[in-house]
């Protein structure tokens, strides 16, 4: 732990307030975390991180929006899923729509990363909510790249067998999971790390090698996941990249497969740009 961090928690880091609440809909409890005023924005994190994950950015984001910034089933504090057995379109999709319709939310700016990127792609191919601008940030689905890393965990046996032992939930090993997708490294608060280490202790079903496991093949993305090609090249939004993102690289969405969005890169990050460079990033989703 880094020493300015001594004892913080992750709501000291954010710098401002922040309510929270749960949405029980689908069958599921959905926690939710607010702040700020004006237009509604959606948060969609990535993979199972949680709503942690906007920590450098909801303070900024809060002087011009009401943000909503929700933790997906499976992650923080939702209903617990065995990610195993996720059903996509209903665990995620499903829910999150109907979070929207509960909380009376239209007319929306949506942004999402990663697999919370793809959720705001099936929720945009829906038609059944208005959305003013939608932002993906190094989107799951664009493409079938699987990053060699991750091939490996295919496999639900080695999946289990490495979350369970040389990647069990602790501090250590969630940071060298950050730590194999990032590129500025010391930007990753140990206080999120121990917060997504204890969640993930709490219940282990929710690790996220069971998540990239139902996400990736040996060789491609599974199918359920790849994005309808008639879909992106229509898309009106923006996307923003990590240049060095090892997840989603942007060689691997070449802008004919959107050419419509207009892209962003940002420079000497990896697959969590709003960590890494989250001025940049907030400024981006600011203008």
């Amino acid at each position: 732990m880094r020493d300015a961090e001594m004892g913080l928690n992750i709501h000291d880091l954010i710098g401002g307030p922040v309510n929270h609440r749960f949405i029980p809909v689908e069958g599921a409890q959905i926690h939710l975390a607010e702040a700020g005023s004006g237009a509604p924005l959606i948060l969609l994190h990535g993979l199972n991180i949680g709503w942690l994950q906007w920590y450098p950015n909801i303070a900024a984001l809060a002087k011009r929006y009401h943000v909503f910034a929700f933790d997906l089933p499976g992650a923080g504090e939702s209903t617990v899923v065995d990610f195993t057995r996720l059903d996509p379109e209903r665990m995620l999709v499903n829910t999150i729509d109907a979070c929207l319709r509960t909380l009376g939310i239209n007319d929306v700016t949506i942004v999402g990363h990663s697999l919370g990127a793809w959720v705001a792609m099936r929720l945009l191919n829906r038609g059944s909510l208005s959305i003013r601008r939608l932002i993906l940030t190094n989107p799951f689905g664009f493409s079938d790249f699987t990053p060699p890393l991750y091939r490996m965990l295919a496999s639900e046996k080695m999946a289990r067998l490495l979350a369970t032992t040389m990647m069990s939930p602790s501090d250590a090993h969630l940071r060298k999971f950050f730590e194999m997708v990032v590129r500025r490294r010391s930007t990753i608060s140990s206080a999120l790390i121990g917060q997504y280490a204890a969640n993930i202790a709490a219940a282990p079903e929710t690790h996220p090698f069971y998540l990239i496991h139902r996400l990736t093949g040996f060789r491609k993305v599974r199918p359920e996941f790849i994005l309808d090609r008639s879909a992106l090249t229509a898309l009106q939004g923006e996307v923003i990249f990590g240049e060095y993102d090892p997840i989603v690289p942007p060689v691997t969405v070449p802008e004919n497969v959107a050419p419509q969005v207009r892209r962003h890169v940002i420079r000497g990050v990896g697959h969590v740009p709003n960590i890494e460079s989250a001025d940049e990033w907030n400024a981006i989703v600011c203008s």
